[in-house]
């Protein structure tokens, strides 16, 4: 009997070490409570989940952020994306998150004035990803019909900013930063009520995947 090999389908199977080497971060912030005035940045701990995480044989890893979201508490009619340094609302048609995990692979360069014409300003180092965002429906607690308050951003990293994960220090066992800028002048933003006070009124969240590199 003939084997048509072209009709074979072929599965490739890695290895469970080296799925053990991934890790997925669901990040969540609530910015608005009693004390908070992350207002773009905002700290957490990022234990080790596995002996693995915590090895000295894992010094590297592999970094990208898959999905970010951003929307306000119930009740804010206005939500905007407001400047932390100049106190002003700002169009935002992408955020740069930055993780203060060292890299030595990203260069950002921006012009913005005139000194940095023909040439731009560049920074080097630390972990940054560019992401597009779009506006979504969600509903809001009074309904899914579309309101004000229903307002969300989403920026999804395997999809519409599509992009490779960069080499950065194993960032478990330590405490992170995660800002949220504007790529234009690096300055922070967060979410708020246009007419509102002057408080961080977003939730946020972010799909951060993780995969170490063993240190041959």
């Amino acid at each position: 009997m003939d084997i048509d090999n072209n009709n074979i389908n072929t599965v490739s199977v890695k290895s469970v070490d080296e799925e053990r080497r991934k890790f997925r971060v669901i990040w969540s912030n609530a910015a608005r409570f009693a004390g908070n005035d992350q207002k773009g940045e905002y700290k957490f701990n990022l234990p080790p989940p596995t002996s693995l995480a915590n090895s000295h044989k894992y010094p590297n890893a592999i970094i990208k952020i898959d999905s970010f979201t951003a929307h306000t508490i119930p009740g804010t009619n206005d939500p905007v994306w407001f400047d932390a340094v100049a106190n002003n609302i700002i169009k935002v048609p992408s955020i740069e998150i930055r993780l203060n995990i060292g890299s030595s692979q990203i260069v950002n360069n921006r012009t913005g004035a005139n000194i940095h014409l023909d040439v731009g300003t560049n920074e080097i180092g630390g972990f940054r990803q560019l992401l597009p965002l779009q506006v979504v429906n969600i509903g809001s607690n009074a309904g899914a019909a579309p309101a004000a308050d229903s307002y969300a951003w989403t920026a999804i990293g395997s999809g519409v900013a599509a992009t490779d994960g960069m080499v950065c220090a194993n960032p478990f066992g330590q405490q992170i930063t995660l800002t949220v800028k504007i790529p234009f002048d690096e300055t922070k933003i967060y979410l708020r009520s246009a007419a509102g006070a002057n408080v961080d009124a977003g939730l946020y969240t972010a799909q951060i995947s993780i995969e170490l590199i063993e240190n041959n």
